[in-house]
């Protein structure tokens, strides 16, 4: 998902993480008494958000291979976690920037 985010959606013009921004954008405004709320989703292999990226990465599968950014081996085989129950993916902060989802397994691998 994050090839298809940072070269299909990307070209298209769209930024799907505008909202990670937003906090400083108010914040550079010199307002005050500013607060706010968000939360996160844990997605798991098998459940519906995960067979909705993976329509949405199958609709935009040649799109996503003719960048460059995955190749059809690493496509078919995060396609492939996002049908198994035992994975389990997020977003996490590393550093400055949001890094890449992020696998942990029943299995423990």
């Amino acid at each position: 998902m994050t090839a298809l985010v940072n070269t299909v959606v990307k070209a298209s013009g769209r930024d799907c993480f505008w909202a990670r921004a937003l906090p400083g954008v108010v914040a550079e405004q010199g307002l005050s008494h500013v607060s706010g709320e968000g939360d996160f989703s844990l997605l798991q292999g098998g459940s519906e958000i995960a067979e909705f990226f993976t329509l949405t990465a199958e609709q935009m599968r040649e799109q996503m291979l003719g960048t460059g950014a995955i190749d059809a081996e690493k496509m078919d085989r995060a396609l492939n976690l996002l049908s198994e129950p035992s994975f389990w993916a997020f977003w996490r902060r590393r550093g400055s920037h949001l890094g890449p989802a992020s696998r942990i397994s029943a299995s423990g691998d």
